[in-house]
């Protein structure tokens, strides 16, 4: 899932999420044994889902936010269930009637008048403020590398991986190579017009040979860009297209560049 697919939805998803913290804590209270047998066998699966994620993933290594992280949290979760099934009181109720637990969380530690609840808000703000800053300095990466790029196959490797570089090498070929009234073909299409500068259409997903040739004697293609994708965004793949496009039209398609992952035909019209 592409993170900006979700940017649109966050601040609701924000909300449900908020008014789901309540509702759990609103349950916990006021039913406790009744939430506690629904969370325990939850939390369990959560944490052996957990635990199987990093034994399938123990040779290759972990991300860089792994998630299991979210592990001990499940297993704290999963005893503080079992603890509220078994004796039917909010744990929640527990802390705040606990007497010494109230005295420690309001009385100042030694000589800073702070008391550890406090304290706790604080350490909350600062996280927010941290995660912020994490995202501007990532942003900052990615905008500085975007400014002065030299390298597309590295700056994929190292920051977007949306870069698409054969695409980027077909658009810097193409405005070197062709006339500039040429039509071009392209699935991301985008990216090759920025650095082609010339009329892109289309590179439909369609793997049957006559609408594809319908549609480029329509539009007066000139050239057509087929990269063979490591992990197609659309499928059926370029490659895939254009393969049963040419056993149908063998003579009418030319090489007429090519790299490991790109190859560039030149439609030759027929007078």
């Amino acid at each position: 899932m592409v993170v900006r697919f979700l940017l649109p939805t966050a601040p609701l998803a924000c909300f449900y999420i908020w008014q789901g913290i309540n509702g759990a804590i609103f349950a916990a209270k006021t039913k406790p044994r009744v939430a506690g047998i629904i969370w325990f066998p939850v939390a369990v699966l959560l944490t052996i889902s957990g635990a199987r994620w990093i034994y399938s993933h123990w040779a290759t290594g972990f991300g860089h936010w792994p998630d299991e992280l979210l592990i001990p949290m499940w297993a704290i979760s999963a005893v503080c269930a079992l603890w509220m099934a078994y004796t039917g009181q909010s744990l929640v109720a527990a802390m705040e009637s606990s007497t010494w637990l109230a005295r420690w969380l309001k009385q100042p530690l030694g000589m800073v008048q702070a008391n550890p609840l406090r304290l706790f808000r604080y350490a909350g703000y600062l996280t927010v403020i941290g995660v912020v800053l994490i995202g501007i300095m990532m942003e900052m990466r990615v905008a500085r590398e975007n400014l002065h790029i030299t390298d597309p196959v590295n700056a994929e490797e190292t920051v977007t991986g949306e870069i698409m570089a054969p695409e980027v090498e077909a658009g810097v070929w193409l405005h070197s190579h062709t006339p500039q009234e040429s039509v071009v073909m392209a699935r991301h299409w985008p990216t090759v017009y920025h650095y082609a500068q010339r009329k892109l259409i289309w590179f439909a997903p369609i793997s049957d040979p006559g609408a594809l040739l319908d549609g480029i004697l329509r539009h007066g293609v000139d050239y057509v860009v087929v990269v063979h994708h490591a992990s197609p965004y659309y499928l059926p793949d370029d490659d895939y297209c254009f393969e049963r496009l040419s056993a149908a039209h063998a003579e009418s398609f030319r090489l007429v560049f090519q790299t490991a992952n790109l190859r560039i035909f030149r439609f030759e019209k027929k007078s």
